[in-house]
């Protein structure tokens, strides 16, 4: 993607957003044994050799499927920023999820539109700024919150409906035909 981890734009979460939450799952007396999802191919990604080293984590190195499949059923769920990671937040049956986002960019992330896929009614997950202090918060704190994430999820519930689809023209949500003049189909 040529982006680098010092740029905030970034498509991978630093090293510090996944060592807050470990550190205060270990402190917990909640921190089993630390699963990677990811490709083999990123064993010596500084992130991952520092997870390994600090947390004693496993790289799974399974396919796609099994991957998810792990993800969807781990007690505790940390998310990253690909849509492979959020998809398994919506599935997971994990009792603890935790998913960054970028509170100074109105979409949350560089790459995707993650006001749009928050995930506003499930007291499960916790949400970390990783361009603020990466706090644990909850889906109303950070819709409470003054940050252009947060202006993201207002004006997409502000819309008739979560998550339409953008069409690229401005991100205005496409009319469906019964909107069009006349207010009837067929």
């Amino acid at each position: 993607h040529g982006l680098t981890r010092d740029n905030i734009s970034h498509t991978a979460p630093l090293y510090q957003y996944y060592a807050r939450i470990l550190q205060r799952l270990r402190k917990k007396g909640m921190l089993g044994q630390v699963w990677l999802l990811c490709d083999n191919g990123l064993k010596e990604d500084e992130i991952i050799s520092s997870l390994r080293r600090d947390f004693g984590a496993k790289i799974h190195g399974g396919s796609h499927h099994q991957d998810h499949y792990l993800g969807r059923i781990a007690p505790i769920f940390i998310g990253s920023f690909g849509t492979f990671s959020w998809s398994q937040a919506f599935m997971t049956s994990a009792r603890e999820i935790h998913l960054p986002y970028v509170g100074i960019m109105k979409l949350g992330s560089s790459w995707n539109w993650w006001d749009a896929l928050f995930i506003d009614d499930d007291p499960r997950i916790y949400y970390h700024d990783i361009s603020g202090n990466g706090t644990f918060l909850s889906a109303q704190q950070v819709k409470d919150e003054a940050s252009a994430f947060s202006q993201g999820i207002k004006e997409r519930d502000n819309q008739k409906g979560n998550c339409l689809p953008r069409t690229g023209a401005g991100d205005v949500p496409a009319k469906k035909a019964s909107d069009k003049e006349g207010g009837k189909d067929g």
